[in-house]
């Protein structure tokens, strides 16, 4: 009887490890695919210098290189009071890499969002940089006595004299309440990135 048990606990233990082991396998491969999209950005940015010159170049970015300040020290993401502000920008050496490439390419103007509230445009390097409001709900609201978490979104006018950027606030905002959360945003936990992780996306 006993030998019984101990065999069916070790059977289990032995799935246990498989499982485990295949969850490790995807996670390397993961990585690896991970690896080759960062790889395949850089050698798309590094590319822009050699792209024939226009007389403007704006630029857009999800995140915004900076949060305060574009040499600012990188943040603590074990550190409570500097984890969002880690999670909102880019450490270095990145942020420089990417400040470095958009001089490279002759970039005017970047465009970023992910925080999701508005300060005034800030102009380092020679380049003008806009921290975008976003279309679908405000956060970040707290974090800047001149942040604007207005929803809305630049509209830009190119003409031979220059690039006019012009905030157009929305006319309606959404109250929408339910599994979605207000304004579509979905809880963390509730998230499913299944779909964006099925190998026929990813390249």
């Amino acid at each position: 009887m006993e030998v019984e048990v101990i065999q069916v606990r070790i059977e289990e233990l032995e799935h246990e490890v498989l499982r485990a082991q295949d969850e490790i396998d995807k996670l390397e491969k993961r990585k690896i695919e991970i690896k080759g999209a960062v790889r395949e950005m850089w050698r798309w940015l590094d590319n822009l210098k050699n792209l024939p010159r226009s007389r403007y170049h704006l630029m857009t970015n999800h995140y915004a290189l900076h949060i305060y300040e574009m040499y600012e020290p990188n943040f603590d993401i074990t550190d409570i009071e500097t984890y969002t502000a880690w999670y909102f920008g880019i450490d270095e050496p990145y942020r420089q890499r990417f400040v470095e490439t958009f001089k490279a390419a002759n970039v005017d103007t970047v465009f970023s969002g992910h925080i999701h509230c508005r300060r005034p445009a800030e102009i380092v390097d020679g380049i003008t940089f806009y921290k975008s409001a976003a279309t679908c709900f405000p956060q970040f609201k707290d974090k800047w006595p001149d942040g604007d978490p207005t929803l809305g979104f630049y509209h830009c006018l190119v003409t031979d004299d220059g690039v006019e950027v012009e905030f157009v606030p929305l006319e309606k905002e959404s109250t929408a309440e339910g599994a979605w959360g207000k304004g579509g945003h979905v809880k963390p936990e509730d998230r499913d990135y299944s779909l964006a992780q099925e190998s026929r996306y990813v390249h």
